[in-house]
């Protein structure tokens, strides 16, 4: 029987695989959640973008997290306006010709 300085190596590599998993399963959830609210929370006339501010706070997350979250996420994108720090959502929704070159239909 070997002895568990020799199954060490194993050990651990089973414990590196364990860590990633559950690592990036967190993450999954955040950006969902994240996702969730601010689609939600942007709805609302008037507010297309949201802060990080208002992002960490309403989800429980430190405002390096929600920045964190919101850059790796595909659907979110940030301002690049004269307002800094601010999110919003990479959705655009399929518009006639007529809509996308604002042509008034008679």
């Amino acid at each position: 029987m070997a002895g568990w300085e020799e199954q060490l190596p194993e050990l651990q590599l089973r414990f590196a695989i364990v860590r990633f998993a559950i690592e990036h399963a967190i993450e999954y959830c955040e950006k969902k959640r994240v996702y969730g609210w601010l689609k939600k929370s942007t709805t609302k006339e008037g507010k297309h973008f949201r802060s990080t501010r208002a992002i960490a706070s309403f989800n429980n997350l430190t405002m390096d997290r929600a920045r964190y979250l919101c850059s790796i996420d595909k659907r979110i994108f940030q301002s690049t306006g004269a307002v800094e720090d601010v999110w919003g959502l990479n959705e655009r929704e399929a518009r006639s010709g007529y809509e996308e070159h604002r042509i008034r239909a008679v």
